[in-house]
């Protein structure tokens, strides 16, 4: 753009150019140029104005910003709708555990279903263990009013102790046959502790907390060698009971098969869990601590604890974790099978 100059002829031949001011926005872009010079009546008029110019790096930072506003319109937003999501339970399991009654009705799990938390139930079902004992200086009358309402109040959320619960089992063995077309799967159970000797009773882990494992050998003075072993850790365990709250499981091993085909192994294989399904059972839970050698002629440290709670076993499905479709239901499918070398769980349990 172009501003002239204001124009005034004076005799004696002086020369004076008069410009419009300039604001401070255009001042750095503005230069003067001469234009044409004529005389009039004697006098000299020379004509000047003011060139305001874009330089050239601005006008290619102005283009810049244009085409990417431009290309952050509409068919950016048609290209986010199209792609697929990304779907975070291929990746791994939830921990996000249930906090209400289990349905034992319900012919499909939402989908990532974790179960009950065992650890936090196994906490709170102390705590209020520790609440309910009788003080030493109360009677009977206020020790009945004190804990009426303990008993009954709620362990997580809304489940109590008469409440239905499930807990998740990870299969320690997951094989599939294309021959067979089935996926076989299966969990190895671990001995009860009871005094800090292993009986002959099994239960289900459903929690495992490592704290330390180390092993190293210590060269002595001598020459000779020395294993020190160093393992700590905690055990969260299911122990399936009776009515009358006496242990009764003595399996190995539970197996179970599932038929499958290969594309829908592949895809789902890996999800494949147990679900326990139980009520509780006095006197709740128990506890046991090992502390020993871990292995003979080693020294180091070897803590073991124990959280086992009692359940009176109900049923063990098996489900899709990431979908929450149910596969199996012992007690519903004739086709269940257990481990040749265990016994029926339901019959125990009836």
């Amino acid at each position: 753009m172009v501003y002239s100059g204001a124009l005034h002829a004076h005799e004696g031949k002086k020369i004076i150019a008069t410009q419009p001011p300039l604001t401070p926005l255009l001042a750095p872009h503005c230069i003067r140029k001469k234009l044409n010079v004529s005389t009039v009546n004697g006098s000299i008029i020379r004509h000047t104005s003011m060139v305001c110019r874009m330089k050239k790096f601005e006008f290619i930072a102005i283009l810049i910003v244009a085409i990417a506003l431009i290309s952050c319109s509409g068919p950016a937003k048609k290209d986010k709708r199209e792609r697929p999501p990304v779907l975070p339970e291929t990746k791994f399991l939830s921990t996000m555990y249930d906090t209400k009654p289990f349905n034992i009705h319900t012919d499909r799990l939402s989908p990532m279903y974790a179960g009950h938390n065992p650890e936090l139930l196994y906490n709170n079902i102390r705590l209020r263990q520790e609440i309910v004992k009788r003080h030493p200086d109360e009677t009977v009358e206020q020790h009945r009013a004190r804990i009426g309402g303990a008993i009954s109040a709620p362990l997580l959320g809304s489940v109590d102790f008469d409440s239905i619960y499930a807990f998740r089992i990870t299969p320690g063995n997951r094989t599939y046959s294309a021959g067979k077309r089935m996926v076989e799967l299966s969990v190895k159970l671990a001995p009860v502790f009871e005094n800090g000797v292993e009986a002959a009773r099994r239960a289900f882990v459903v929690r495992y907390r490592p704290q330390l494992d180390n092993s190293y050998v210590v060269t002595e003075k001598n020459g000779s060698r020395r294993v020190i072993e160093e393992k700590k850790f905690s055990e969260y365990a299911i122990m399936p009971v009776d009515s009358t709250g006496s242990p009764v499981e003595n399996r190995d091993a539970l197996m179970t098969t599932i038929k499958m085909a290969p594309e829908e192994a592949r895809k789902s294989e890996e999800n494949l869990m147990f679900l326990l399904i139980g009520r509780l059972q006095s006197p709740y839970i128990s506890y046991e601590e090992v502390n020993r050698d871990p292995v003979p002629d080693t020294s180091g440290t070897y803590l073991a604890r124990y959280y086992y709670i009692h359940v009176q076993v109900i049923d063990i499905w098996v489900y899709d974790a990431t979908s929450g479709k149910i596969l199996r239901q012992g007690s519903r499918a004739s086709a269940f099978t257990w481990h040749p070398l265990v016994l029926i769980l339901l019959s125990l349990y009836s």
